[in-house]
């Protein structure tokens, strides 16, 4: 047993159990005998550059030095995001909460869901919403995020709340994740809080056409996004999101560089960048960066490293740390069409800040 309680079984697999071996994923489930967690990490299928290498090949880009979003969330970075869910000027949760919970009754009656599969998950706060309208439904829920405590806190939280709730949670990027995923029909498939906005139209091509692969018949997929700025969505209100007055995205967007610190032994002072989004409306995103505020030398070193490398910033030279794509609704149905979806249906809240989108697999 774990440090989880009574109710609650977490089993991490050894490396001979953390292949892509979904048949021996579902062996463990067992959830008819028992009302407990399973908690497993996937095992990374491709080999992707390390850190040292990604960050020092982000560092030589020109024009536009960039450091990859997937840096922001180390233990404290999760922290900060869910502090920045919460924030009066990030309209994207609680909006989104909003029309979960208009449609979660509707939602349920059109899929007989039997397992309810969250990419990126972190706290599972809205996922809430679908717990509590659930009633006499009963399925597996399927966290899946890359911190792992994270997933281990949350899952205990929602043991405590939901005694009745069977929980797989799945530790891991996406890509290796799915491949765990036991076989079944009517699942439901979750990508809220508009993260579908910090893919490259490449890479959303290519990721939701590999989870396409991954469903099957009668299963659906519900997308949050974040809509471009329109007649009643000012690009001021976006942009207020991504610049609170407390300044909580700001620590965010400049814990990147204590990550890296802290991993590859670089000496990134953070006294000499500062926090900057703007909107760009051409391209309906928003644009995050690191402004550095003097000329300066920061060096990046690693274990797997003979040699320090040495990179330099000029004063008001940027670092892209993420881009955040918003969208039209017809142009995001039209895009997952081509990919091979079915459009269901969209919801969006009475302003049109925001919206939901159903699809399935044809």
């Amino acid at each position: 047993m774990s440090q989880c309680d009574q109710k609650t079984q977490r089993v991490t697999l050894g490396d001979h159990l953390m292949a892509t071996n979904p048949e021996e994923v579902k062996s463990l489930l067992g959830f008819k005998d028992s009302k407990r967690v399973i908690m497993i990490k996937a095992k990374k299928k491709k080999q992707r550059p390390d850190m040292c290498q990604s960050v020092c090949e982000g560092l030589r880009q020109i024009p536009q030095k960039e450091l990859s979003s997937t840096y922001f969330y180390d233990e404290q970075g999760s922290k900060l995001y869910e502090e920045i869910t919460r924030l009066p000027e990030y309209y994207p949760t609680r909006t989104e909460r909003v029309i979960l919970e208009t449609i979660a009754d509707e939602l349920l009656s059109l899929i007989p869901i039997a397992q309810l599969i969250e990419l990126g998950s972190g706290s599972s706060e809205k996922t809430r919403v679908l717990f509590n309208a659930s009633h006499a439904h009963s399925f597996i829920y399927i966290p899946i995020d890359v911190s792992d405590t994270m997933l281990g806190a949350s899952a205990q939280q929602l043991t405590t709340e939901y005694p009745d709730l069977n929980i797989l949670a799945i530790a891991g990027d996406y890509e290796n994740a799915l491949h765990l995923l036991p076989p079944s029909s009517n699942r439901l498939f979750l990508f809220l809080g508009g993260t579908i906005g910090n893919f490259t139209q490449t890479f959303q091509a290519y990721f939701f056409t590999s989870l396409l692969k991954q469903m099957s018949h009668g299963d659906h997929l519900l997308i949050g996004f974040d809509r471009a700025a329109h007649d009643t969505k000012p690009p001021e209100l976006i942009e207020n999101a991504y610049n609170d007055a407390q300044g909580i995205t700001a620590q965010f967007n400049l814990n990147i560089l204590n990550h890296i610190n802290r991993q590859l032994q670089a000496n990134f002072v953070l006294e000499q960048f500062q926090h900057r989004a703007v909107y760009n409306p051409k391209q309906d995103q928003i644009e995050m960066h690191l402004v550095s505020q003097c000329n300066q030398a920061v060096t990046i070193g690693s274990d797997q490293q003979e040699e320090n490398q040495t990179f330099h910033l000029a004063k008001d030279e940027t670092i892209l740390t993420e881009l955040s794509r918003k969208f039209h609704p017809e142009q995001l149905q039209k895009s997952f069409e081509m990919l091979g979806y079915t459009h269901a249906k969209t919801w969006e809240d009475a302003n049109r800040h925001f919206g939901l989108m159903l699809l399935k697999k044809r």
